[in-house]
């Protein structure tokens, strides 16, 4: 079992990585997959027909369920957040797992609600959550959808950093109120896009081993921005941010307006991205701030849009007196009918920024 090494300060003991079905270990990305004995109660173990189909050793086996079953975990901390990732390939076997459909539900909160693997194609699923453990044990509950099946091919759990997510952020509608909000740590947080902004390549896995994507596909007018890299080495402030929560490469990468470019959601110059989202539901977006680009301070301030009708000013020296130092702004977005959220920038001065968003 891989553990949080680089987090001494928390439980080595409270992180699991689970390899459903099997009794044998394997590696996902220089991470080692225990097999689920002492893990699940119920279930029966299924294993691939033909492994050269099969993307890597942790997908070629899964744990079937044709009721309610669960695997226990042993946290020795309670009133902790904890990321949960569930992985699902629905591999040919003599049970057709491409039918399944099931519930999962966790610490007294439901995961995911008559869900179906829609996206059957040579790539795993993987669900993540971020959920407040109340109880030092805690069960994963798999609930098989009426008379279908339910299944799971791998399991992690861990211990996130201390503080990763406030309990208290900025609620915003999608008609631009907003007031005060609070509550995020009693609910369930089902990350839907995690976005480097600025990154030309592939995804890539952070130290907490969440996958970052590129943003080019998100931007409404993708000739209105150029992408930069720097080699910095960010100033982190402990009390604020760590490099856990904003990822040094993460940091080193910025979208730069065009200059001329105008589009979005005003007649100023801006970058703007649209994301597809749940209608009508809440979502928490965190964005990530880093002035790497500036040479003197007090240089840079802009204009960060929600839904073109919500504004805040974003001034990094106000907030943080340095360069390169990371910092972070959340909210709580209620989406409108539309499947989609749109985030714009508007300079006041120049604008050079990376943020993410988990949505």
């Amino acid at each position: 079992m891989v553990l949080l090494l680089s987090l001494p300060d928390r439980c080595k003991h409270c992180n699991y990585f689970i390899n459903c079905g099997s009794h044998s270990s394997t590696s996902k990305e220089g991470h080692d997959f225990v097999g689920d004995q002492g893990f699940s109660a119920g279930g029966k173990p299924v294993e691939s027909r033909d492994s050269s189909t099969i993307p890597e050793p942790l997908y070629q086996t899964a744990r079937l369920y044709e009721r309610t079953s669960s695997y226990k975990f042993d946290l020795n901390q309670n009133g902790t957040d904890i990321v949960r990732r569930l992985h699902f390939f629905p591999f040919m076997s003599p049970t057709n797992l491409s039918v399944a459909r099931f519930n999962v539900s966790a610490s007294g909160f439901s995961l995911l609600t008559n869900y179906i693997i829609r996206n059957i194609s040579s790539s795993p699923t993987i669900e993540e959550f971020l959920v407040t453990n109340p109880e030092r044990r805690f069960k994963i509950y798999l609930v098989p959808y009426q008379s279908s099946l339910a299944f799971v091919n791998a399991l992690e759990v861990f211990l996130a950093p201390e503080r990763f997510i406030p309990d208290k952020a900025t609620t915003v509608s999608s008609k631009g109120n907003n007031s005060a909000g609070s509550g995020l740590i009693s609910k369930v947080l089902h990350t839907i896009h995690r976005i480097d902004v600025g990154r030309s390549t592939s995804n890539r896995l952070d130290d907490l081993w969440r996958n970052w994507l590129p943003d080019d596909s998100y931007l409404l007018n993708p000739g209105d921005a150029s992408q930069m890299f720097k080699d910095v080495t960010p100033t982190y402030l402990p009390e604020l941010i760590t490099k856990y929560i904003a990822p040094v490469f993460v940091v080193q990468t910025v979208k730069h307006l065009n200059s001329g470019d105008s589009s979005g959601n005003s007649s100023l110059p801006n970058i703007t991205w649209k994301f597809p989202v749940n209608k009508n539901a809440k979502h928490f977006i965190r964005f990530h701030f880093c002035d790497i680009a500036s040479s003197t301070y007090n240089d840079l301030w802009f204009n960060l849009y929600i839904y073109s009708n919500f504004r805040q000013e974003i001034d990094p020296f106000n907030k943080i007196q340095l360069l390169a130092a990371p910092f972070y702004v959340d909210f709580e977005v209620d989406s409108d009918d539309s499947g989609f959220i749109k985030l714009s920038t508007v300079p006041l001065r120049k604008l050079v920024f990376p943020f993410d968003t988990l949505i």
